[in-house]
């Protein structure tokens, strides 16, 4: 057995960062392993010793958007006369008010 054959042991840190590699790559567990040189069963039995099943994130087409916390009062209110209102949370000039008048 060569030097490039013998067996790795890595750290617990180790270990865990390829987990959470693999999960954050969208590849099937498989394909990680060819991909990194590592033995898929070895991989296999990282995960299991989780204690849980864990599968890997849906990728969506979703981004996180910053929320702006609303003020408890707002600027201003326009009451319609079908009933709906306008809230207004931040200062609005005067001609932007009256655009929605006409």
């Amino acid at each position: 057995m060569n030097e490039s054959q013998q067996k790795h042991k890595r750290t617990r840190e180790e270990i865990e960062q390829l987990k959470a590699l693999c999960l954050a790559s969208g590849k099937s567990k498989k394909q990680f392993a060819e991909e990194n040189g590592i033995n898929y069963m070895t991989l296999m039995s990282w995960f299991s010793k989780m204690g849980k099943k864990q599968s890997v994130p849906k990728k969506t087409n979703f981004i996180p958007v910053p929320l702006i916390p609303q003020t408890s009062t707002p600027f201003a209110e326009i009451h319609l006369s079908n009933g709906k209102r306008i809230i207004f949370h931040q200062p609005v000039g005067a001609d932007y008010f009256h655009s929605f008048l006409k």
